[in-house]
Parts: structure tokens; C-alpha cells; sequence
């Protein structure tokens, strides 16, 4: 296993970098627009989606004479951070339902 380096922080916190891994692990083949309309700055997003292709994590493909109809899909590199960020945020989730049912059982 690697050692930690600050260059980990420095791809993974950057400004939607993971909700945009997350995205479009989850919505294989979803357009640009839409990854970057899901929130927040869209330039920023779409800044993000740069520097995502550029890192090898995520792959563009354009189809011929239809520029604003990219798709955006994981690559290797990128599937391999997703999975086990995605599975944090799985149990991350679960423990704020169970936290959310022991507040709603004290009341």
C-alpha cells in the first residue's frame, strides 16, 4: 500500500472533486452538462471535470460533431478510487440512519 502523501489531499479535497467521482460512478455514461449541473459552481465543476480527465480518472468521449454531448465515464484509476470512497459513504450513511433512529427512540 502506498504511503500517505499530501498529493492524495490535494486531488481528493479539492472542490467537488469526490461528488463528482461519486456522480459519475454512479451515472456511467451521464453528459457533462449534467455532472456539472448538479450543484454548486458550475464553473468549478467544470474546472474539476478538467482536472479529473487530465489525473486519468475519468474518460471523455465526445461524439463526432456533437460537442455538447459528451459522456463521461470512469476510468480504471478512477474506478479504483471510487469503490472505496463509495463504500465509505455506504457506511457513513448507514450510521447516521442508525443515529437518526436513536435521536427519534429518545424522544
Amino acid at each position: 500500500m502506498e504511503k500517505y502523501t499530501p498529493i492524495l489531499l490535494d486531488v481528493i479535497q479539492k472542490p467537488f472533486v469526490m461528488d463528482l467521482l461519486v456522480y459519475i460512478g454512479d451515472n456511467p455514461d451521464c453528459s457533462k452538462n449534467q455532472a456539472i449541473g448538479m450543484g454548486g459552481s458550475m464553473r468549478t465543476r467544470y474546472l474539476r471535470l478538467v482536472d479529473m480527465e487530465e489525473w486519468g480518472l475519468i474518460d471523455v468521449q465526445e461524439p463526432q460533431g456533437q460537442h455538447n454531448a459528451c459522456k463521461l465515464r470512469l476510468t480504471d484509476r478512477g474506478q479504483r478510487l471510487y469503490e472505496p470512497f463509495n463504500e465509505i459513504m455506504l457506511i457513513a450513511e448507514e450510521i447516521q440512519r442508525e443515529e437518526d433512529g436513536q435521536i427519534q427512540s429518545q424522544c
